[in-house]
């Protein structure tokens, strides 16, 4: 909890507070991410840890993000410009959904006008 509590009173968002944010996924529920809805990081303690295959797993990652020219991005899709992006990019999208109950939707942040904006571009 004290750890939680240290993210969610971060002033901005760095590398020591995106690795705080990693423990928290990594010794979370089910290692999930979820927040409220003042954005607090809100998932508590569940039964996983970090152990020898996760290791293995970031290891992995870290070196093949460190091995190539990769950029990530997180914005609202409307404000990416499709005939900005390269024939040789890889996009990956994950929009919510309207058809489940998840935490955003439950919180108003996912609705139909969102699923509207989406579909109709």
């Amino acid at each position: 909890m004290l750890l939680r509590d240290k993210y969610n009173s971060r002033q901005e968002d760095n590398f020591y507070h995106d690795m705080v944010l990693y423990v928290l996924i990594v010794f979370g529920f089910n290692n999930q991410m979820r927040f409220n809805k003042s954005g607090e990081f809100n998932l508590p303690v569940g039964k996983r840890d970090f152990n020898s295959r996760m290791r293995e797993k970031l290891i992995n990652f870290i070196d093949r993000i460190q091995s190539n020219n990769y950029e990530f991005i997180a914005k609202d899709f409307s404000n990416i410009k499709a005939q900005n992006i390269e024939k040789s990019t890889f996009v990956y999208a994950d929009p919510p959904y309207l058809i489940t109950t998840a935490s955003y939707n439950e919180q108003g942040k996912w609705n139909g006008i969102e699923y509207s904006r989406i579909v109709e571009g």
